[in-house]
């Protein structure tokens, strides 16, 4: 089982604690739920989608394509930082070890899809944080890996 460390009284393995070793993401079963057939049913179809290859000349979503697509994704507030918008939403979990699993499973979609948010992982939540740096504001992309967040965290035992 490996090296093992107590967090809130409860004895893991520093793997499972963490829940991502760089490379190879290693969720403990515990973390993620095993059926997750309804997830297709629930899923919005902006979670569907891929992400494109962004560059600085790359269109920012207009307030029609927010307006529009948003509602897909209700609990995401849109926030305004230095003047570039970016889509933010706290997950709560019941302690630190389940926000740092979370993390490292959010972390491993963003490798995939090549594109990556801001985590902050404190004990009990996580903030996760998508915008898109070339254009300093909101692509399409910020809003399919919001939806796919989502989505994430309905699969994720916390």
């Amino acid at each position: 089982m490996g090296m093992g460390v107590t967090l809130g009284g409860v004895r893991r393995g520093v793997a499972r604690a963490a829940a991502l070793q760089y490379g190879k993401v290693g969720i403990h079963d515990k973390y993620i739920q095993q059926t997750v057939p309804r997830r297709e049913q629930s899923m919005a179809a902006i979670a569907r989608e891929k992400c494109v290859a962004c560059r600085a000349d790359s269109p920012r979503v207009t307030d029609a394509d927010v307006a529009e697509l948003k509602p897909q994704i209700p609990a995401w507030q849109i926030v305004e930082r230095d003047g570039v918008k970016q889509l933010e939403r706290v997950f709560r979990f019941p302690d630190f070890a389940h926000s740092l699993a979370f993390a490292g499973v959010v972390g491993k979609r963003a490798d995939e899809q090549d594109h990556h948010p801001k985590i902050t992982v404190e004990w009990g939540r996580a903030t996760v944080t998508w915008w898109t740096h070339k254009i300093r504001g909101l692509h399409r992309n910020d809003l399919v890996m919001a939806a796919q967040t989502d989505e994430l965290r309905h699969a994720f035992k916390g």
